[in-house]
């Protein structure tokens, strides 16, 4: 079969928003300036009431898009979706009407509330393939029910075709899972997700840790799978004018939470430095925060913080790209110990040193150490973050290495998916 052809069957797709549907809208994006010939197989309807149409000015016209109907359940957020797979609120476990309505989950959507949309998928991709000659498959997760699609495809065809089966998480061992949902439904959970890691191919993941820990369980995946992270788009920098700014700068570009990651500690211990550096620092938010963070920042007289609310995608970056420190904010827990933070790879980008605020130990504190990025501190610990603070107005930092960045950016990362396929 021809190699230059790739089906691509993704779940959630544009005009559906949130942080999940980049990835493989990017990879389609280069995989089509890369000379490939692209197909999507995608529902018809968004799986979310989460909407972004700006996503869908990555597609590109060539793309055939191939929509179809669906069984499956909307969600309203992503949130909403993960709890099939695990719940992580506390109080929630404790009301007994939690654990009813779970226990009735649990039971009717074991894998997913995506699973409807798994026959429309295969009829459809069955018939791609055998119209134009396709080999190279490819499927991300979550919802993790699309790599059932990939399964049935190769009871069909065989070798006849590659599936590389893409997880942007971990699917039956996430962190502390075995605690977090019934053990009927993780063994139902883990011995499909073995059946995927058997029967795909290829196995890529986002993350190194995902990957040790799959071939933990089952060795045979190191031979067939790679670290492929996210990353950030070139095309989304071009033509911007940084911000200026009166005084020295700190950008945030995100959400900041009052229940987790809260970046009071960062307010106080900055707040400290300020006073005793006599240094005049200002906090530039952008995006969304708390009613009851600005009520905290009023009370206290925190003048340094600047909430500037939404603002588009490329306004944002202008203010990053005009910032003398960029702010990274990631809730220190287990789970997100693993976990890489979209912005980060902008904010590599972009280029200036980070104030990363991130669980001790984990990923991103790994990744700011390796390339020298910046410094790191305890999201919770307010001395940690002060210190920080100190280290970061006596150190100079140098120009983040031209090879570096690249590595990230999606083009190079698309090359590196590209490669699998074409040794394969």
């Amino acid at each position: 079969m021809t190699k230059n052809k790739i089906l691509l069957i993704v779940n959630e797709f544009p005009p559906t928003g949130e942080s999940g549907v980049q990835r493989p809208v990017k990879f389609l994006k280069y995989l089509d300036r890369l000379n490939w010939e692209t197909f999507v197989i995608t529902p018809k309807e968004p799986v979310k009431t989460i909407l972004d149409s700006s996503l869908e000015e990555d597609i590109p016209i060539s793309s055939h898009i191939i929509k179809t109907n669906s069984w499956a359940i909307k969600a309203k957020s992503k949130s909403k979706i993960e709890t099939v797979r695990y719940e992580n609120s506390g109080d929630k476990r404790k009301s007994i009407k939690w654990r009813v309505l779970k226990g009735i989950n649990d039971l009717l959507f074991p894998i997913d509330k995506q699973i409807g949309w798994v026959p429309f998928a295969y009829i459809q991709a069955v018939k791609t393939i055998k119209k134009h000659n396709i080999r190279n498959i490819y499927i991300t997760a979550f919802p993790f029910s699309a790599f059932f699609v990939g399964i049935l495809l190769k009871f069909r065809f065989g070798n006849r075709v590659f599936f590389l089966a893409d997880y942007r998480d971990s699917w039956g061992y996430e962190p502390k899972i075995d605690e977090q949902v019934s053990q009927l439904r993780l063994k139902i959970m883990r011995f499909f997700d073995k059946l995927t890691l058997q029967k795909c191919d290829y196995m890529l993941s986002v993350t190194r840790p995902i990957i040790d820990e799959y071939i933990a369980n089952y060795p045979f995946v190191a031979s067939k799978s790679k670290l492929i992270t996210n990353g950030f788009d070139s095309d989304d920098f071009k033509g911007l004018t940084p911000k200026v700014f009166k005084k020295k700068s700190i950008v945030y570009m995100g959400k900041f939470y009052n229940f987790k990651g809260s970046p009071i500690p960062f307010f106080n211990a900055l707040d400290r430095y300020m006073k005793e550096t006599g240094e005049d620092i200002e906090v530039i938010h952008i995006g969304t925060s708390p009613q009851e963070l600005r009520d905290y920042v009023k009370e206290k007289g925190y003048s340094f913080y600047r909430y500037l609310g939404y603002k588009s995608h490329s306004e944002a970056i202008e203010y990053c790209l005009g910032a003398d420190y960029l702010l990274l904010a990631i809730n220190n827990d287990e789970n997100s110990k693993y976990v890489y933070s979209g912005k980060l790879f902008e904010y590599i980008k972009v280029g200036k040193p980070l104030i990363a605020i991130v669980p001790p130990a984990g990923i991103v504190e790994e990744l700011v150490e390796q390339y020298k990025l910046g410094v790191c501190a305890n999201i919770d610990v307010e001395e940690e973050i002060y210190q920080s603070l100190l280290k970061l107005k006596k150190q100079n930092f140098s120009a983040i290495p031209d090879e570096v960045i690249y590595q990230f950016s999606r083009e190079k990362l698309t090359k590196d998916l590209v490669e699998i396929y074409e040794k394969n």
